[in-house]
């Protein structure tokens, strides 16, 4: 995994296919698997459930996009 820097807010970041797997893997577990309410994910995580949601749902367009 490779940053690159920016001036803006938004970063690049350069990562292999697995480690977005690994990113999916870990938001689908985090959004979907383990019980946590709404409140106490907010408070661990500093992200609502729904912007975890949306950031998995991002990765996984960038993931189907690279191929195999």
């Amino acid at each position: 995994m490779n940053k690159t820097e920016s001036a803006t807010t938004t970063n690049a970041l350069s990562v292999e296919r697995d480690e977005i797997a690994l990113i999916i893997a870990s938001l689908n577990e985090v959004c979907n698997g383990v019980a946590i309410s709404h409140q106490d994910f907010e408070t661990r995580l500093g992200f609502t459930r729904e912007e975890a949601r949306g950031l998995l749902t991002r990765m996984q367009a960038i993931y189907i996009q690279r191929g195999p």
